[in-house]
């Protein structure tokens, strides 16, 4: 189910792609907050040519990346990908999502940033992209945003919630993870929201820093 509320956050996003900035964009937060929609959406209508990839939802994006090695094996895997969509640079986005699943992808997006003419912007967990690996990694060459799951105020628009301590209390007990907001009951909303912080924990923060059982 799409959300359709407009995000503060696309804004800022639609302001730096419609800019001339040729700095990497890397938009980082937790799961499941609707940082892939915010890029996807407003890409598509800014770009004429337009190439995503998602290391975790797109399993022949995973396969095809896998055992890369070197930047050129890298945009090789990229072009067959794209296909003919990277032969022009110019008005040419390309999206990685979930970035911190690829190999040495840091040396990868580097080159590809010093050697072809694309506007690059990728997405990741921010367990993984620290502001402080970020620094390391891209030195001088990105622009970082995060996302943050849904604000009060947000949560507020999205339900037509008028009255402020009863939509505080619903705020308090539901937050901001959007995804929970198209289940019926209060049963599967806190499945849902279970099920993204066992991710969050799990796949994410143990594994950055790892941690095992």
């Amino acid at each position: 189910v799409t959300l359709v509320l407009f995000r503060k956050i696309e804004s800022f996003i639609r302001e730096h792609l419609t800019s001339n900035s040729n700095k990497i964009l890397i938009i980082d937060g937790a799961r499941q907050i609707g940082k892939s929609y915010i890029i996807s959406d407003v890409g598509k209508q800014v770009y004429k040519n337009y190439v995503e990839i998602n290391f975790v939802l797109d399993d022949e994006g995973d396969k095809i990346f896998k055992n890369v090695s070197t930047t050129e094996e890298f945009y090789l895997k990229l072009s067959i990908v794209a296909g003919s969509k990277l032969d022009k640079y110019e008005n040419t986005l390309v999206f990685i999502d979930e970035i911190q699943t690829c190999p040495k992808f840091e040396l990868a997006i580097n080159d590809l940033y010093e050697t072809h003419d694309f506007d690059i912007y990728i997405t990741g967990s921010n367990a993984f992209l620290l502001s402080s690996d970020l620094a390391t990694l891209f030195t001088g060459r990105y622009f970082e945003l995060e996302v943050f799951p849904f604000s009060f105020q947000e949560f507020c628009e999205y339900y037509n919630l008028f009255d402020d301590s009863k939509a505080l209390e619903k705020y308090v007990k539901y937050g901001g993870f959007a995804g929970s907001y198209v289940y019926e009951n209060d049963e599967d909303k806190m499945k849902y929201i279970s099920n993204v912080l066992n991710v969050v924990v799990l796949k994410d923060i143990m594994k950055k820093n790892g941690v095992t059982d």
